[in-house]
Formats: structure tokens, C-alpha cells, sequence
């Protein structure tokens, strides 16, 4: 297997930030928060059957499941073994850990629910991967994810633009994604959060990224000659007090039609 396509390095990079994820995780933290009630509101309503999460990292969606849904099976999986393990040591028994590609799961359709967060945007293949989830699912099964979209890192590209260096931010979906899967039929409901975080200088944000195993493929990186200008630039547009980065999460909860016994 060739270790340098991009899933390799986004497997490896996040596999090596699994150790101190969490203490840079903010993002992955706050908006999990959004999701959490719509996963506790959803638990009424699920058919029988297992649980599945894609992308469970070290497992802050996880807990969240097996909180909400005592008892039922939950099957986490994630790209990198080492995070998949993580959520397992964390969040204990009933709950199955799968290294696997969230586009390519070894999993068939019979699941009761699909969780994803924040991991729709690694995918190659965006409305193939959405659609995926989506065919997990059983009748009445409740698809929730989140995903970042193309409306963040506005502050950065700024930056970038009035300096003339390349934003090496990754491509992104777009928030109207569910509208471009003829599969998800118009149904569901989207919507969108945006979240400030503030960072002591340039420097200490795109740490975050390399700690958190965001900073990875398919987006080249920087000359290092370049990326310090790039950092001594946002700084400098800051007066040395910090810089702000926007992330915009697209979030999209969607039930599959349940189907309707014919009667003779």
C-alpha cells in the first residue's frame, strides 16, 4: 500500500496528535456541544439497532452516545488506530472500535443511527460521502453530522490575500452540501454555527492545527520562509494581541422514510 496518499498522512497525522488532542481540541469540544442535544433529542425516536459514529477521534462524541443511548450498541471508527483506541479506553464496554475510512467502512446498511463530527471534510469525495452515511442507515434510522465548512479561516485568508502567500487552508464542503445529494431528496434540516477562537499570535494557531492532526494533507504546506511572513504579517495586522480565526460548522440531521407495510 502506498503510505503517502492522502489518507495515509491524514491517518498517520492524526494517529500521532492522538496523545495531546485533546488539550487543543476546542473546536471539536464547542461543537460537539451543538450536537449533543440533537443526538439526546433523537434517542427517543431511533428504530432497534446499533449506533454508528464515523471519525469518533478520541471519543468527545462518543461518551456523548453512550450517555444518551444506554445499552445500545455503538460501533466508533475512526482512520487512525490510535484514536480509534483512544475512544474505546475512554468511553469503556458497548462500544466496538473500527480503524476503518469513513468511505470505505466494512460496514453494511442496518444502522439504527449515524453520527459524524467534524469529519465529513477529510472525505475525497464529499456528496459520495454523504450519501454514504446516509445509506447506513435502517428505515426510520436518524442521520447527525457536522462538517467544516468553506466559510471559515476568513481571517486567515485574508492575510494571505493582502500579503500575496498562499492559503494552504484544505478545500472545504459547502454548507448547502445535503441539497447537492440527490439521495437525501431535499429532506432534513441544515444549518450553520460560526466559532471565534482567539489565539496568542499567528504561530500559536497553526500549532493547534499541527497538534490536533489538522494541519494535514491534501493542502501543500509553505516554504518555511513564507509562513514566517505569513505569521509576522498577521501578527503585525494584531499589534502583537492575538489573532481570531473563524471556523464555520455546517450541521445536517436527517431521518431515512420508514417504510409502509402494504396491505392486501
Amino acid at each position: 500500500m502506498n503510505k503517502n496518499t492522502p489518507k495515509e498522512i491524514i491517518g498517520r497525522r492524526f494517529g500521532k496528535a492522538a496523545a495531546h488532542y485533546d488539550r487543543y481540541a476546542r473546536l471539536q469540544r464547542e461543537s460537539a456541544l451543538v450536537l449533543a442535544p440533537e443526538i439526546e433529542a433523537a434517542a427517543a425516536d431511533l428504530p432497534p439497532g446499533p449506533v454508528l459514529e464515523v471519525g469518533c477521534g478520541t471519543g468527545t462524541l462518543t461518551r456523548v452516545l453512550a450517555r444518551s443511548l444506554p445499552g445500545r450498541p455503538l460501533v466508533a471508527v475512526d482512520l487512525a488506530p490510535e484514536m480509534a483506541m483512544t475512544a474505546r479506553q475512554r468511553v469503556g464496554g458497548g462500544v466496538c472500535a473500527v480503524v476503518a475510512d469513513g468511505e470505505d467502512l466494512p460496514l453494511g446498511p442496518g444502522m439504527a443511527g449515524v453520527v459524524s463530527g467534524l469529519t465529513l471534510q477529510w472525505f475525497a469525495d464529499w456528496r459520495s460521502g454523504l450519501a454514504g452515511l446516509y445509506r447506513r442507515l435502517l428505515p426510520g434510522g436518524i442521520l447527525i453530522c457536522s462538517w467544516l465548512g468553506a466559510g471559515s479561516f476568513a481571517e486567515w485568508r485574508r492575510v494571505c490575500r493582502r500579503t500575496g502567500l498562499v492559503c494552504t487552508a484544505n478545500p472545504l464542503p459547502p454548507a448547502d452540501l445535503p441539497a447537492q445529494v440527490p439521495e437525501l431528496g431535499g429532506r432534513g434540516r441544515s444549518w450553520q454555527r460560526v466559532f471565534v477562537l482567539e489565539y496568542p499570535s499567528a504561530a500559536a494557531f497553526f500549532h493547534s492545527l499541527k497538534m490536533t492532526g489538522t494541519a494535514a494533507a491534501p493542502a501543500p504546506r509553505l516554504a518555511t520562509a513564507d509562513l514566517r511572513a505569513l505569521i509576522h504579517a498577521w501578527d503585525a495586522e494584531t499589534g502583537g494581541s492575538g489573532v481570531r480565526v473563524s471556523y464555520e460548522v455546517c450541521y445536517y440531521l436527517v431521518s431515512k422514510p420508514k417504510i409502509t407495510p402494504r396491505h392486501p
